[in-house]
């Protein structure tokens, strides 16, 4: 593209176009989306090359197999299935007793461990095997846990992040953010929206990016951050640099952290993590939704049956009394709409 081209596309992208829609009278709309979910690295650090089909973004010989494994088997001709899995598995559940679906699909997840095992260990595991292992994994799921779904408070003059991503079926995403004070009261809570584009391991670093975020904004100065997805966790807290989408996240995500006089990133159960993960769910129908001093409606039950061991149920948090800069509801709306843009 020429110089003349550029100075031309300048012209019309301030005069007639949004960024979005400039895009759009250039590309494709599912191109365009898969363009502005990139995140822009604040970092600035050069490009590099980055292997998609690995976490790590290097080179592996083994997912270069399997995606030539994968070429091959779709130009082989094959017969279609009489019932696609997915419906013969709902068929099969609504046929089958209510107490055995549990079973049910344990054996499932049997067979395809077994699978597994014959193609790349030849092992070849029998019938009977398969449903005794089946067996132990429902008797399994079905002992009662002594662990409580209670939340673990911060010291004083610290607050609590719990973040969660959801998605539905690839074609839309929500990140849910709860964050607490010393008490185990709620003093804000956001519902954001997630590019679809974003794979799942990116929409759960983004969930974290977005939660410090907030943070930084409503001015915590010590904070701890938890979630539920160990991968992103253990991202954020080793010094190994991460390429593609993933690696941009929590570069940025580093980067905000720096802006805190203390900062924790733990990894919790994801029964501990519902609040969020219920806010996550929310996303998805109604999203960019922020509340602070309170507690949303829809989830308040979730709250109470989680409340930290020494929470006050009929209290109210006082966010004025420890940053005054929100103490106006001005300062309340310049953060909202902050979050909103």
């Amino acid at each position: 593209m020429s110089k003349l081209d550029l100075l031309v596309a300048r012209i019309l992208k301030v005069k007639y176009y949004n960024r979005k829609r400039f895009i759009e009278a250039k590309k494709s709309y599912s191109l365009t989306n898969q363009i502005l979910a990139l995140p822009i690295d604040m970092q600035r650090q050069d490009d590099r090359f980055y292997w998609k089909f690995s976490k790590k973004g290097e080179y592996e010989v083994k997912t270069a197999y399997h995606i030539i494994r994968a070429h091959n088997r779709s130009q082989q001709p094959e017969a279609a299935a009489g019932m696609p899995l997915l419906e013969w598995v709902s068929t099969t559940l609504n046929q089958i007793e209510k107490e055995r679906n549990g079973l049910f699909i344990c054996c499932l997840h049997g067979l395809w461990h077994s699978r597994n095992k014959l193609l790349f260990e030849n092992e070849n595991l029998t019938a009977k095997t398969i449903l005794e292992r089946a067996t132990i994994s429902f008797a399994e799921a079905l002992r009662p846990t002594n662990s409580s779904p209670s939340i673990q408070e911060p010291p004083p003059g610290r607050y609590k992040i719990n973040v969660d991503a959801a998605s539905n079926n690839g074609v839309k995403g929500g990140v849910g953010v709860v964050i607490r004070d010393s008490n185990g009261l709620v003093v804000a809570a956001a519902t954001l929206e997630v590019a679809p584009a974003l794979s799942v391991r990116e929409a759960e670093a983004f969930a974290f990016y977005q939660g410090v975020n907030i943070a930084a904004q409503t001015c915590f100065l010590e904070i701890e951050i938890e979630g539920d997805n160990i991968e992103v966790v253990n991202a954020l807290n080793s010094n190994n640099p991460f390429g593609g989408t993933f690696g941009t996240i929590i570069s940025n995500c580093k980067a905000l952290l720096c802006c805190f006089r203390f900062y924790k990133i733990s990894h919790i159960k994801r029964n501990k993590n519902s609040v969020a993960h219920s806010l996550a769910k929310l996303a998805l129908t109604r999203p960019n939704l922020m509340w602070l001093e309170e507690t949303p409606t829809e989830h308040l039950a979730l709250v109470v049956a989680c409340p930290s061991p020494s929470q006050h149920r009929d209290s109210r948090p006082n966010l004025a009394a420890t940053h005054p800069r929100l103490a106006t509801p001005r300062s309340r709306r310049r953060l909202a709409v902050a979050l909103a843009a």
